[in-house]
């Protein structure tokens, strides 16, 4: 959240929680860019073609690790909008 807080109140207001939205709209429209097959989530191929374009060349079994650490909880291979925001939001080191 601190991205959003241009003026470092601590907190956010309404226009830069309107940042905020923006943001989280982009996301959402690469997400469903990437979701090839509509099926609301996204799979490792599809991940590995997203973060392939972002520049982002990882090994297959990094790749394994990521989906299996934030795919969902009843299909365990798959990615959901939200997790996605996550992953893309950790740092990997």
């Amino acid at each position: 959240m601190d991205i959003f807080d241009t003026n470092r109140t601590g907190g956010i207001d309404f226009n830069e929680f309107t940042g905020l939205w923006r943001y989280i709209e982009e996301w959402q429209g690469v997400f469903q860019h990437f979701d090839k097959d509509r099926s609301g989530t996204i799979d490792r191929s599809e991940l590995q073609k997203a973060l392939d374009q972002f520049g982002m060349k990882l090994p297959q079994h990094l790749l394994s690790l990521l989906v299996a650490k934030f795919g969902t909880y009843t299909i365990p291979t798959r990615l959901k909008c939200p997790p996605l925001f996550q992953l893309c939001l950790t740092r990997i080191i």
